[in-house]
């Protein structure tokens, strides 16, 4: 929606508001620094930066919400993370974020979306693996029903993705939905 030269010239100003304020302790600026910080990762990812945005979450990020105690915060840039890292293939470990970091956080909090958003994730991470019946097991025994415990329309977004994720592992597997034919 933004021209590469707008996208460039925002890049230099978040960068230049970052550096003005980077020994600023105060909590709102800490956490003003922190969107710049978050939308400067979305623009380098944008430019294909991706190591640059991997950077920023993990380095930037992660550890200044840490720092504040925000647990939540810390969830969703894992979940950032755990995005970049599936994108490129790096599936154990992306598994492993969703599973042992940011799914505990929100079960915590009691954030049921997140809960079943972070599921779907991790179905989305085994269905890459090639393990198709435990992502089909994940979206139906724990991702729909606390997306219907959120909200009654969840029921029919999810079931539109895993239509979706359904319809992809048919034609990678279609075995899986076709009855045997033993002969007697």
């Amino acid at each position: 929606r933004f021209s590469l030269e707008e996208r460039n010239e925002r890049l230099r100003e978040l960068r230049s508001r970052i550096a003005a304020l980077a020994d600023a302790t105060d909590e709102t600026i800490v956490r003003q620094r922190l969107a710049w910080w978050d939308e400067v990762a979305d623009l380098e990812k944008l430019r294909g930066e991706v190591d640059e945005a991997l950077r920023i979450r993990e380095e930037e990020e992660l550890p200044a919400y840490r720092r504040l105690g925000d647990s939540r915060s810390a969830a969703v840039t894992q979940g950032q993370i755990a995005d970049i890292l599936q994108n490129r293939g790096q599936l154990d470990e992306a598994l492993r974020i969703r599973e042992q970091e940011q799914l505990p956080v929100f079960r915590c909090l009691g954030a049921i979306r997140s809960i079943a958003a972070t599921q779907c994730k991790i179905a989305e991470i085994l269905q890459d693996r090639g393990q198709f019946d435990l992502a089909l097991r994940i979206l139906e025994e724990e991702a729909l029903p606390f997306s219907l415990a959120e909200e009654p329309l969840a029921l029919e977004i999810l079931f539109r993705a895993a239509l979706e994720g359904l319809s992809l592992i048919f034609w990678e597997e279609p075995r899986l939905f076709l009855p045997s034919c033993e002969s007697s």
